[in-house]
């Protein structure tokens, strides 16, 4: 079962869209740790041989060998590989990870889905994060409970459970925190070892799962298909966690509750090769997202097929032989005693504790790395800070028409400000998520003559089926359901981070405005890349044509998704479709510098000042359009 769990996760983190829902396999671990560590405990309470000293080092057994083997190795292999400023970030995660604060860490930084996400070489210690903050108030509640109050432990559970889940499934609305949010913290996620521990009662009770053979075989079968199901079709968009998370949680709840030796389930879970992955299922978890985000950082592109691969068989190869050297020989307490085991442990520590505070205080060696880079490469690096520019600020009108929808409510959009009507000028709105905000400045600049309204939120696509999206839905119902059926508008302009799931979203809301008699521009989907753009031209070291980097670099689904949209819209008489992707790229190059030498792109994909207004310049029926208004 461990398999069924880290399989899927590093197919997920190796970017297989079959696999989309592959970050379903952390929830199968949450349940099977929560079932295996309640076990232990509640067998050892029983037999009057509990102890929390004992339990933590065991613990530390499990966990801390394989974890720093794999810090130790990963921290050389990132300071050849990283650029400074990543440098600094990667030592802030190894701390994080070293003393199980990382869910916190990345939660404040980078979410656990998008470009940014992909490139952490320790994005996925999160979950390890979230089960030893666990850990270490469980079995304190569980004696103080098997001391005191004894009947009542399986009733205590299932309530903080349910609360758990109810916070996790209703707390973003009601508590208005954010689905980010939900998703690194223990209170939002500790229902899913808990029902682990759940299933571990019910299991030393055994009467009350002793069912017949036929019964038992739909349950686990059933358990399985609820596993498998949620990895093929759930992805990055699906409400998470949440009621959703139940499917593949509950799946694996009727696993280890019924499965049987005679279950066809069971004969699966058995195959040899299943049960392998099974025993290395640990170190193979926290090798595969290293591999793969330090290909993608030495590499710079979204991997080729082949190297994808490589990455992972080094994973598998990494993992067997870390399992056997590392992990068995420190799990045996005959092998290593305990003295022994916390001296080697305690000095690991330090040593990669001074090495990560030594990187963060040089700033990630900044100084010797910088002697390696031309002039022009450390003025692109300078880019990389540009969101926390005056510049970013204005350009894009953030906190004030551009709000961040997974931290604050529609409370923050300034909507005298934002959506102010001007009788003596032409009226356009300018609608959507980051990708529409970054046009914001440029259009204002650009055409001064006209006066530009803004309704853009972070994740919020200009879609009317968005207004069911609980982050978007306040924005969006005043917007489409108030704001334009009691204004006067000349023209809506609709801009997003599309993709394919949106064509059918975007034809209904196309549908929905043709009754208000505007002129509707939809701006397509703009080149992304693997990595930071700054990042790509100073690695290159103005290797680059002074205008052109390969396609290689660009996300092809970016292409896919382009491509459909142009031929849905040319027959579309509803709307006029702007061709951003065209206008940087063509079938082999992207432009991604400014005839000045600007970078066009300040991250994976979202505009500088500059980069917008080379881009809006060649929408030229924008342009007819507005020269039309004068």
């Amino acid at each position: 079962l461990r398999a069924m769990a880290v399989l899927p996760v590093i197919f997920f983190h190796a970017g297989f869209l079959l696999f989309q829902g592959g970050f379903v396999g952390v929830d199968v671990f949450f349940v099977i740790s929560g079932y295996l560590i309640t076990s232990i405990i509640l067998s050892s309470l029983e037999l009057n041989t509990f102890s929390l000293k004992s339990f933590y080092i065991n613990r530390a057994r499990r966990l801390l060998p394989s974890l720093l083997f794999m810090l130790s190795i990963c921290i050389p292999m990132a300071l050849l590989i990283l650029l400074p400023n990543d440098i600094i970030f990667f030592f802030k995660s190894v701390l994080a990870t070293l003393f199980f604060f990382s869910n916190i860490l990345f939660w404040s930084q980078t979410g656990y889905f998008g470009s940014a996400a992909e490139l952490e070489p320790l994005i996925h210690t999160w979950s390890l994060g979230i089960e030893e903050q666990y850990y270490l108030i469980f079995p304190i509640f569980l004696m103080f409970l098997w001391r005191f109050r004894k009947n009542i432990i399986f009733s205590s559970l299932l309530i903080i459970m349910c609360l758990s889940f109810f916070l996790a499934a209703v707390g973003p609305d009601m508590f208005n925190f954010s689905r980010t949010t939900a998703y690194f913290m223990l209170p939002t996620r500790g229902w899913e070892i808990l029902l682990g521990a759940v299933a571990a009662i019910l299991a030393s009770k055994s009467q009350l799962i002793n069912i017949h053979i036929l019964f038992s075989n739909f349950l686990v079968t059933l358990g399985m298909l609820m596993i498998l199901a949620p990895i093929f079709f759930f992805s990055e968009n699906t409400p998470y966690p949440g009621p959703y998370t139940l499917i593949p949680t509950l799946g694996t709840f009727l696993i280890l509750l019924f499965n049987t030796q005679k279950t066809l389930v069971h004969y699966f879970l058995s195959l040899k090769f299943l049960v392998y992955v099974g025993l290395i299922s640990y170190s193979l978890y926290l090798w595969h997202q290293p591999l793969l985000a330090l290909s993608r950082n030495f590499l710079m592109v979204h991997l080729p097929l082949h190297i994808t691969f490589a990455a992972i068989i080094s994973s598998f190869l990494m993992a067997i032989f870390s399992y056997h050297i590392v992990e068995s020989p420190f799990r045996s307490k005959k092998k290593i005693q305990d003295k022994k085991f916390l001296f080697i442990v305690g000095i690991s520590i330090l040593v990669l504790v001074s090495i990560s505070i030594l990187g963060i205080s040089k700033k990630g060696f900044a100084e010797s790395y910088n002697k390696k880079l031309s002039p022009q490469s450390k003025i692109f690096l300078t880019y990389l800070d540009y969101k926390n520019t005056f510049i970013y600020k204005e350009e894009y009108s953030d906190g004030k028409c551009f709000y961040d929808s997974q931290k604050n409510s529609f409370e923050e959009f300034n909507i005298e400000n934002c959506l102010a009507i001007q009788t003596s000028q032409s009226n356009i709105l300018l609608m959507g998520d980051s990708f529409a905000a970054h046009y914001s400045g440029a259009l204002k600049r650009e055409y001064p003559e006209v006066n530009f309204l803004q309704a853009t939120s972070t994740y919020c696509k200009p879609l009317i089926n968005e207004i069911a999206n609980n982050s978007c839905s306040e924005l969006f119902n005043y917007i489409f359901l108030d704001f334009i059926p009691s204004n006067n508008i000349d023209a809506i302009i609709l801009s997003g981070r599309w993709d394919p799931e949106d064509i059918l979203g975007i034809q209904e809301t196309l549908a929905f405005l043709k009754q208000f008699d505007v002129t509707i521009f939809l701006i397509g989907p703009s080149p992304e890349f693997a990595t930071d753009v700054p990042r790509i031209l100073a690695k290159l070291n103005n290797q680059l044509d002074a205008q052109q980097a390969t396609l290689n670099f660009a996300s092809t689904k970016i292409l896919a998704t382009n491509t459909d949209l142009s031929k849905i819209l040319l027959s579309n008489k509803d709307a006029k479709f702007l061709n951003s992707y065209n206008a940087l790229c063509d079938q082999s190059d992207c432009t991604i510098l400014t005839p000045e030498g600007v970078p066009i792109i300040f991250d994976y994909g979202h505009f500088t000042a500059e980069g917008a207004s080379f881009v809006l310049n060649q929408m030229i029926e924008l342009k007819e359009y507005v020269d039309e208004l004068r």
